[in-house]
């Protein structure tokens, strides 16, 4: 078997077990206990952190050292736009999905990836966003051509946030 089979094949294993192991725990802490039931086993660094957030990292750190947790990043960009893309194609090859679904604000589609994210979320998921922008707001293109800085673009009167909010750009709202 040669190498990138043989690592395509490993991935797909792990795939299979982390998977599984990641949906049935979130789901079954997810129905064990009501908010004023729950204790946290970690400390996190953020006290004000909600339940999810303090249930998601008592998973993590539980699963640390003897489970791998599968991810994949979604790519909109490809066939078409289809946001399952490569959701769908390791589930035809798995029978199951990845634990963590990555997620990209890029090219405006703050309310696709928001409806995404909750969907995934729902099924017991763990979900990452993260945001490829230039100072204009528009992609990644742009965002490879500037160094912005979020405190100014953030911050209402900049000559930043006044651009930002110039493109048009709705900021995402959770």
């Amino acid at each position: 078997m040669g190498k990138s089979k043989f690592l395509a094949a490993l991935c797909a294993a792990s795939l299979l077990v982390t998977a599984t192991v990641a949906t049935t725990v979130m789901a079954q802490d997810n129905n064990a206990s009501t908010a004023s039931e729950y204790t946290a086993k970690y400390q996190l660094t953020n006290e004000n952190a909600d339940e999810n957030t303090q249930r998601t990292y008592d998973y993590i750190c539980e699963m640390f050292g003897k489970n791998i947790l599968s991810a994949q990043q979604e790519s909109t960009w490809m066939d078409g736009g289809n946001a399952d893309y490569e959701m769908d194609i390791i589930e035809e090859a798995t029978g199951k999905l990845p634990a963590i679904r990555g997620l990209d604000f890029m090219n405006g589609d703050f309310d696709g990836v928001v409806q995404r994210a909750k969907e995934w979320h729902e099924q017991g998921g763990i979900v990452t966003i993260m945001w490829h922008t230039g100072v204009n707001g528009r992609g990644y293109t742009e965002s490879l051509n500037d160094n912005p800085d979020f405190d100014l673009i953030l911050t209402e009167g900049t000559p930043e946030y006044e651009a930002m909010i110039a493109t048009g750009i709705r900021l995402p709202r959770l």
